[in-house]
């Protein structure tokens, strides 16, 4: 059981936050829609659609290393999933304004929706040839890095993740101290 003062302190405590943020210039519907797109189901839904278009993504690439006509559902859902990023992106910039600016993963997904948004529509509206395959791949699979959102989803995945990139830059320091060895070796042995 809540105390009455402790009850009376929470209340007040909610209502100045309410307050504040209401005094800085953001309306409580701006602040639920954040809420919503920081949830854990949107995460969830938006892990799904990027776990889907990695499955696009592999279907395409075999389709096109046969030398087979990828069918049209696979360009028809990849439409499907780029314009959901879009409004997805499109919320989080109504919900969070010019604070979209200061959080590195958002930006980095606006940059890359922005990119890939592009890219389809001058894909589809340009009659020139387009670059070349390899190219496409990679902008394709900068499509992906939208994974990154996925540390809030496992943090247990980007632990591996990190102990991963750590293991390589020790490889990296590692195998550049023996080759320096073996330079200096090389000249006291000759």
């Amino acid at each position: 059981r809540v105390s009455a003062s402790l009850r009376r302190r929470l209340l007040h405590f909610s209502a100045r936050i309410r307050s504040l943020e209401y005094e800085e210039g953001i309306p409580p519907h701006r602040l639920k829609l954040e809420e919503v797109l920081q949830s854990r189901p949107f995460d969830v839904a938006v892990c799904c659609a990027l776990a889907m278009n990695i499955v696009l993504l592999v279907l395409e690439t075999n389709a096109e290393a046969r030398g087979d006509d990828v069918g049209r559902w696979v360009t028809y859902t990849e439409y499907g999933l780029s314009i959901f990023y879009v409004i997805e992106l499109g919320l989080k910039m109504y919900a969070k304004r010019w604070r979209l600016l200061f959080c590195p993963g958002d930006l980095l997904d606006a940059c890359i929706i922005s990119f890939d948004a592009a890219f389809f529509i001058i894909s589809e509206t340009s009659q020139e040839s387009l670059p070349s395959p390899a190219l496409l791949r990679v902008f394709r699979v900068v499509r992906l890095g939208r994974f990154i959102s996925l540390r809030r989803i496992f943090p247990e995945l980007w632990t591996i993740m990190a102990g991963l990139f750590g293991a390589v830059k020790v490889i990296f320091w590692g195998v550049l101290l023996i080759n320096i060895w073996l330079c200096i070796l090389s000249i006291v042995a000759v």
